[in-house]
């Protein structure tokens, strides 16, 4: 680990470089961009930007590594079925292609509901920035790309837990993988939890920048250049990805909670209470319900909520900053 520790640190410092030399490629070329790009909010953006990009550097190693490693496990035990490898890429295809949709739609206007449309967000030549719809796209889709990956990792972790404590007896070794598969299930969610709330709050930046550029002086010149951002949109980027991660989460979660039950209930059945050992075995369940979490303490659903609220915390932020 201490081996890839200075090669990633240095992978992430290179990628900060890159996305900020690609923000600012040409960005002088047009006097509404270089209006843009002289406003503060606009350095805001690119650093939000640069350490999106850092993160994706920094989390995909560990992202790559867990999902190589739990699927090797599932083969070797022949779990990892073809079938399952196509629902998995079914259901990452999916994902992905909701995001674009998602994407897609604030620009395009439905019949029948109009009402409902974003006032206003810019496309096509809109955008200030030089080059606006070649640069963000190439970043979107690394970041969807690294959290979709993530993504399969959790749902890879779900079938190992669902495939976990189905043979009798329990052993010491069915206890630590369990333990093990959290850890992974935790750090995954984390993980994308993460990247989506970054992505919301460059959202969010982006739109002052956006909205810093009017004051600008080429913009005053040309009031009909004004720029208009439509803020519910950041909060609508927020709900719709919090939605997404959440839905992605449940049927894990749900895995995990089945799998611990399953451990407990094999490693000490419960007995009558009549049973002279009822009050032993009722103590001994309840040890190892602690350990592997079944009934979800308070601590752990308070860090799955953080993970998943991230996005929406991220977009109510943006949206209480001043215009």
């Amino acid at each position: 680990m201490r081996r890839l520790l200075a090669p990633t640190v240095g992978a992430a410092v290179i990628t900060i470089g890159l996305v900020f030399v690609w923000i600012l490629w040409d960005a002088s070329s047009s006097p509404q961009s270089k209006a843009f790009i002289s406003t503060p909010q606009f350095l805001v953006w690119v650093l939000i930007l640069c350490a999106q990009a850092a993160f994706w550097v920094l989390a995909l190693g560990f992202v790559l590594a867990t999902v190589y490693r739990r699927a090797l496990e599932l083969r070797h035990r022949g779990v990892f079925t073809p079938w399952l490898v196509t629902e998995i890429a079914v259901a990452a295809a999916l994902v992905m292609l909701l995001a674009v949709a998602f994407g897609l739609a604030g620009r395009f206007k439905f019949p029948g509901i109009a009402k409902t449309a974003f006032k206003h967000i810019p496309s096509g030549d809109e955008w200030p920035l030089t080059h606006h719809t070649l640069k963000l796209p190439v970043l979107l889709g690394v970041a969807l790309l690294v959290g979709v990956v993530a993504l399969i990792g959790m749902w890879i972790v779900g079938l190992a837990l669902d495939a976990l404590g189905r043979d009798t007896p329990v052993g010491a070794g069915d206890i630590g993988r369990f333990l093990g598969l959290r850890t992974d299930l935790n750090a995954l969610l984390a993980i994308a939890g993460t990247i989506i709330g970054l992505g919301t709050l460059a959202t969010g930046a982006l739109r002052q920048a956006i909205l810093a550029a009017n004051n600008e002086p080429f913009f005053k010149k040309h009031p009909q250049l004004q720029l208009e951002f439509d803020p519910v949109y950041v909060l609508a980027y927020g709900l719709f990805f919090t939605g997404l991660l959440a839905i992605a989460f449940a049927p894990t979660f749900v895995a995990m909670r089945e799998a611990g039950t399953r451990l407990r209930d094999h490693a000490y059945p419960m007995v009558a209470p009549s049973d002279p050992s009822f009050r032993d075995v009722n103590e001994r369940r309840r040890a190892l319900e602690e350990l592997l979490q079944v009934n979800v303490s308070a601590t752990a659903t308070f860090k799955a909520s953080v993970a998943i609220l991230a996005p929406l915390a991220g977009s109510l932020v943006a949206l209480l900053l001043p215009k």
